[in-house]
């Protein structure tokens, strides 16, 4: 329990601080193709969650490489978000790729109730199903915005 409370006030504090920070003046250079965006998504993602299955690797490797693929995100994102050209696709690329990474983890990780082979596959494949729904109908949305 109190890891889940410390979990949810450090969601708290950084959704407060996303907005109280200043806006940022434009960047100099256009933003990025959404599918570039998407792309380095999905490989930061690929970074962060392959942590967690491959076994025997050295403690500090695994520190070194979270914090890589979290801050060299969250750099791309900010400084790509403050391009001329920025918009709707852009945003969901990123969120696209982390419901992917999200998505394709699922069939890596073992089962957190204990369940059978065929419902923790079916279970994974119905979740990835309806992420890639998801997607497509936010993708649709914002389609029709732009």
């Amino acid at each position: 329990m109190p890891q889940l409370v410390s979990i949810v006030v450090i969601v708290v504090l950084l959704v407060v601080a996303a907005f109280r920070l200043p806006r940022r003046r434009s960047a100099a250079g256009r933003a990025p193709s959404p599918w570039l965006v998407l792309g380095a998504t999905l490989l930061a993602g690929a970074v962060f969650e392959l942590q967690t299955v491959i076994d025997g690797l050295p403690v500090w490797v695994t520190i070194v490489s979270l914090v890589v693929a979290e801050a060299g995100m969250g750099w791309l994102a900010l400084t790509w978000s403050a391009r001329e050209g920025w918009d709707g696709r852009h945003r969901m690329a990123l969120a696209g790729g982390a419901l992917l990474t999200y998505a394709w983890h699922a069939f890596l990780s073992h089962p957190v109730v204990p369940s059978s082979a065929v419902l923790d596959l079916v279970s994974h494949v119905v979740f990835g199903l309806a992420a890639l729904a998801l997607l497509l109908v936010a993708v649709q949305r914002v389609k029709s915005k732009v």
